[in-house]
């Protein structure tokens, strides 16, 4: 099983205000990929990269920059995602790593220098903690005579979209979601659970949507993409090792993030209440 491991970074802004009006993501990723190109270290955009990160923190929440709604065939900005930080604030980076040579490489990288030099500013490496990620464990069971329910909450706290075959799914899919997360998890573990992937259609399903969103994101390079935020009510019904196996998915979701572009800090999601049913 692959270790991970959590960087958090800190940031302060040094000279002149940093003015952020694309997405936040892409602009904590354009950091990243500076750092590493110290070290040597470059990566292929089409390439799935060994670490993922969260949208830019500043002032304790996520930064959601750069986001548009579509009238007709024009895009306007919503209020609110034009951002300026101020010289002397500081703002956080939540990057995972999944890769030892790549952990060693990338603090072999920022003792290098402390300052980042950008277009306008310049930032300065103020922090770093880091903390090995333990996943919640799976007891992969569907056997049993026992029956459970729950309703389970779930937050996307930023912009999220599934993908299948090339199309884009705008949808908060309980298939899309538990196979997406599945999938990053055997990729990580080895472990495959495509028998708890086939009991989806069976055992859960969306019971409310209190929320949602939808918005293009602006995530540089001239390219805004679909994708929704909100808040749903799932309903997870059924043998009770199915439920509590598909619930621990949701779990290592929280931490791995969701469907496409997790690289750029799509997909965080947050459970915000279980009930027994």
């Amino acid at each position: 099983m692959a270790r991970i491991f959590q960087f958090r970074i800190e940031f302060e802004v040094l000279d002149k205000p940093l003015i952020i009006t694309a997405w936040s993501g892409s602009f904590l990723l354009r950091i990243i990929y500076e750092i590493f190109h110290r070290v040597n270290i470059d990566f292929e955009k089409k390439v799935r990269k060994p670490f993922i990160i969260e949208p830019l923190i500043y002032n304790g929440k996520y930064l959601l920059s750069g986001l548009y709604i579509k009238k007709g065939s024009e895009f306007k900005q919503i209020e609110k995602t034009f951002s300026i930080i101020e010289p002397g604030s500081k703002f956080l980076c939540n990057m995972y790593i999944f890769d030892l040579d790549l952990i060693s490489k990338f603090m072999e990288a920022i003792v290098q220098d402390q300052v980042i030099n950008l277009p306008g500013t310049s930032l300065m490496l103020s922090g770093v903690n880091i903390d090995e990620v333990e996943l919640p464990e799976i007891s992969i069971s569907m056997s049993g005579e026992s029956w459970h329910s729950i309703h389970v909450d779930i937050e996307f706290l930023s912009p999220t979209a599934f993908m299948l075959h090339g199309n884009d799914i705008l949808t908060p899919s309980p298939v899309r979601l538990v196979y997406n997360i599945a999938k990053i998890y055997y990729e990580l573990t080895g472990i495959n659970l495509k028998n708890v992937c086939n009991e989806i259609p069976k055992v859960m399903d969306l019971h409310r949507i209190k929320k949602l969103n939808y918005y293009f994101v602006d995530i540089g390079e001239s390219r805004k993409v679909p994708t929704f935020m909100g808040k749903v009510t799932y309903v997870i019904a059924g043998k009770t090792g199915i439920v509590y196996t598909i619930l621990q998915l949701l779990k290592i979701g929280t931490i791995l993030g969701v469907g496409i572009s997790r690289t750029l800090g799509f997909g965080r999601i947050k459970i915000s209440r279980i009930v027994e049913k």
